[in-house]
């Protein structure tokens, strides 16, 4: 392949499929070369959108061999069947998260992927943002001295939304809610900052929505670390995104307004303060300008044409999956559960 763009196939074409395929477009290490949908209005709308060629099923597009890798922003519940014929026919692999709705699914991914080589990515876009690689920054250089507490939120009102006819209106389907749709993302952006989570204690409930699926959960954790972190998230309130950290030399609070998270630029739409200790000052911090949804592709193909690994691979996705299994074990169990619990 050399340094020619990545020729992939893009399969689900839903309004992620766009997002995504829009970020591709920004760069110069990917071609959209082909797509498939079972709904022909959604194959019609992306190839205009996108200039691609309409493949008339999934097998066609893995068959055709002028295709690299995949972009798969498929409904959860079939994450592992999409894989899985994807790894078999020896295409590079994309994935929107989760990386599937369910811990032995992500086993069964593992097989598959081990067999193939293939190179496997999965998008947990929200750590490539320029607050969180400024976090991580100030984390790891001491700047917040010892972290003792760190909190995220993560909100918006898709559950209003959902009908009978959409598989999010499902507990089977959608694990959790909002810990699967929303949460998932931070436990993947706190542990990025502070290391695997060890256990959790969390409560999940149905507060507003008629739909089957949870719409609101709180979850405390202990990291191995034995930092102390708090994850809480409504599937029914205006969107709403922050991440607070605590250090024994300053603060750090992070948020960002959700209604540009599809915005290349986002990060002019967010804030990062610091609060040193000693004052109530908060002293605005400046945010390296990112392009997350675009660097995420970029790290997959970086690590395809450099036989690396993916910043966040199967390992990496597979831990965030667990907390999100865990933590609804908590809520059935009303109790602590450890990671190790689910890992199987």
């Amino acid at each position: 392949m050399g340094n020619k763009p990545l020729r992939v196939g893009s399969v689900g074409l839903g309004r992620w499929a766009k997002v995504i395929g829009t970020a591709a477009s920004r760069s110069k290490k990917l071609d959209i070369v082909s797509c498939f949908s079972r709904s022909k209005e959604k194959r019609v709308s992306f190839k205009k959108q996108f200039g691609c060629k309409i493949t008339d099923s999934y097998e066609e597009l893995l068959a055709d061999e002028n295709i690299d890798g995949v972009l798969l922003t498929t409904p959860n519940i079939v994450h592992a069947e999409t894989i899985i014929q994807a790894a078999k026919a020896n295409k590079h692999i994309w994935i929107e998260k989760p990386i599937s709705h369910k811990m032995k699914e992500a086993y069964l991914i593992k097989k598959v992927l081990d067999e193939s080589g293939i190179t496997f990515s999965v998008g947990h876009s929200a750590r490539m943002l320029g607050a969180s690689r400024q976090m991580k920054k100030m984390i790891d250089n001491q700047e917040v001295g010892e972290v003792s507490l760190i909190e995220a939120h993560w909100s918006n009102e898709r559950a209003l939304e959902i009908t009978e006819d959409s598989w999010r209106w499902y507990r089977d389907r959608t694990p959790g809610g909002p810990l699967i749709q929303l949460l998932v993302h931070h436990f993947d952006t706190l542990q990025y900052l502070l290391g695997p989570i060890a256990e959790v204690q969390a409560y999940i409930q149905s507060r507003i929505t008629n739909a089957e699926v949870d719409d609101v959960a709180t979850v405390i954790a202990r990291f191995e670390s034995g930092n102390l972190g708090y994850f809480g998230s409504s599937w029914v309130s205006p969107g709403v995104y922050w991440i607070n950290v605590y250090g024994s030399k300053q603060n750090l609070y992070h948020e960002l307004q959700f209604d540009h998270w599809t915005d290349p630029d986002i990060d002019k739409y967010t804030s990062l303060f610091k609060q040193p200790h000693g004052t109530l000052e908060k002293t605005p911090i400046e945010i390296p300008i990112t392009d997350m949804f675009k660097n995420e592709l970029e790290d997959w193909v970086d690590a395809i044409y450099n036989k690396s690994i993916p910043e966040v691979g199967w390992k990496e996705a597979t831990m965030n999956l667990a907390c999100v299994e865990a933590s609804i074990k908590s809520s059935e169990k009303k109790r602590p559960v450890k990671i190790t619990e689910v890992m199987n």
